[in-house]
């Protein structure tokens, strides 16, 4: 397939994408949901689910087999299991017979997966951060035997997010217990073995970073600067805030964000959890996650400018809050679709009947986008009355995928449902595609080389996924442009070029 071939199969995916309503896939599992039984107790949890660039489906967790384990299940493109990957599909991963939580996963470039959590190592919990091998097994190069035991403040210590650079660097986020103020944000960097990354904040770590107040459970995202944004729960005396922090690259507090690099936004209530953070591609922040009071939560979703200010055109001064059953709603990830509407999912709770996933999606201004589901909120019931959404993503074709827990008491299940949604394909440059540009060969395998319409310098090249996430930078260089894409898993992948004209380039390609 050449680039034409490749280019001239996007445009016709994105052609066959309409406005329709979103009704369940029925070629996806059982007409459009998949449940899988993975373990017991009430800790057993989906928390993440990621996306390949072969369209295979992971789903990401913690499940119990004699102490809690790291738990990764596998799908094909159709819902079924990968028999290629752990055992049957499933990868249970147990670390030195103790238990072992994790929270949040992140895919590097070569299809092996990150884990962040923690672990109950003999003294209190430590921060632990894992890897995975693409086959299910544990990847036994990276820290000790596989993993990192992480200890920060004066005793237990959490990890809540795991971020790959486009360097291949890892960022973790998390928070430590430090005396006297209790809970605080964590932050680290490490390199692609496992070791700390030293040119980061002096000895790769930062914590007690929030000025004295205590901030947890925090969500992380990168800029497409490079630099770091996470929001958390944070405490002032005893008011709780959502607390948005920017850092540099090189792990100090970005003092052009908000005047001092941290933003508190504060939603009506005892508390304010976030459940992630995106930013936009005009670089403004969205955070989605819920708010309120015990047995009166809202679904809460803020919007600060790209200074880290309150956007005054989203919602109401920046704030959109929601409740459908008047009791518990909670957000617990948030998407930007390709035409700039905002999706969030999460889960409310339903009269007798116990817990729906729930997707509800917005207009850019912070309306509700009464065309999506029933009056912009859609309801999904599974098998089990406690299905609860914490994962999202739209595949490259516009079906949306929602993932989460489906427990039948102590027996949990994985749930997936796959929506033929009518969002615009998620290839956010399909009409800026150069045709000035090529890129052979195409399908490649190990490299492939560009030729530009006039020779020269560039100064930045990057490989992108079809999510548009940038999952590989190279170095600025001079013809012939040759790129080593090895690493890649196989899929399709645009590349970006800007030359020192400030002229820019963007073509498809194939991994094989």
């Amino acid at each position: 397939m050449n680039s034409k071939c490749v280019f001239s199969w996007i445009i016709g995916l994105t052609a066959t994408l309409g406005s329709q309503a979103q009704v369940l896939d029925p070629t996806f599992g059982n007409n459009g949901l998949v449940e899988t039984y993975y373990g017991l107790y009430v800790e057993s949890k989906v928390n993440d689910m990621l996306l390949q660039p072969d369209g295979k489906i992971v789903v990401c967790g913690t499940t119990y087999v004699t102490t809690y384990d790291f738990m990764m299940i596998r799908y094909l493109e159709d819902g079924t299991l990968d028999p290629l990957f752990g055992d049957n599909g499933k990868a249970f991963i147990d670390f030195d017979n103790i238990n072992n939580y994790g929270l949040g996963y992140a895919l590097q470039q070569d299809g092996k997966i990150l884990i962040a959590g923690y672990s109950e190592t003999p003294n209190y919990e430590s921060i632990s951060i894992a890897r995975i091998n693409v086959d299910g097994t544990i990847d036994e190069s990276f820290g000790t035997n596989g993993i990192i035991h992480q200890t920060t403040g004066d005793y237990e210590c959490f990890g809540f997010d795991v971020v790959v650079q486009p360097d291949g660097k890892i960022l973790v986020a998390g928070q430590g217990n430090y005396i006297p103020q209790g809970e605080d944000f964590f932050m680290a960097r490490y390199n692609e073995d496992g070791s700390l990354d030293t040119s980061f904040a002096g000895d790769g770590i930062v914590e007690n970073i929030n000025d004295n107040n205590s901030g947890s459970q925090p969500v992380m995202t990168l800029q497409s600067d490079g630099k770091i944004l996470i929001s958390g729960m944070g405490r002032v005396g005893s008011q709780q805030y959502y607390c948005t922090m920017r850092f540099l690259t090189n792990g100090t507090l970005d003092n052009t964000f908000s005047e001092d690099g941290v933003q508190l936004t504060l939603v009506p209530g005892d508390y304010n959890w976030p459940g992630n953070i995106v930013v936009q591609t005009d670089q403004k922040i969205v955070v989605a996650g819920y708010s309120g009071y015990w047995q009166s939560e809202l679904f809460s979703i803020f919007r600060l400018d790209a200074n880290g200010n309150p956007d005054p055109d989203f919602a109401v001064d920046g704030i959109f809050t929601h409740s459908i059953n008047q009791g518990l709603d909670n957000f617990q990830d948030v998407l930007i679709q390709p035409d700039g509407k905002i999706l969030a999912c999460g889960y409310t709770i339903v009269a007798n009947a116990g817990y729906d996933f729930v997707a509800m999606r917005l207009h850019e201004d912070g309306s509700i986008d009464t065309d999506f589901g029933e009056n912009g909120v859609l309801n999904q019931a599974f098998s089990f009355s406690e299905s609860r959404a914490t994962a999202m993503a739209i595949q490259p074709d516009g079906k949306l995928l929602i993932a989460g827990d489906a427990p039948d008491f102590l027996n949990h299940h994985s749930a997936i449902a796959r929506y033929d949604a009518g969002i615009p394909a998620a290839i956010e440059t399909i009409s800026e595609i150069s045709t000035t540009i090529k890129v052979f060969p195409n399908p490649a395998q190990s490299f492939i080389q560009i030729k530009l319409p006039q020779s020269g310098m560039i100064a930045s090249a990057s490989i992108h996924d079809l999510y548009g996430r940038m999952i590989k930078q190279f170095t600025s260089s001079i013809e012939p442009l040759r790129y080593d894409i090895n690493s890649l898993l196989p899929g399709l992948y645009t590349i970006h070029i800007i030359d020192f004209n400030g002229q820019s380039y963007k073509q498809c390609f194939m991994k094989g």
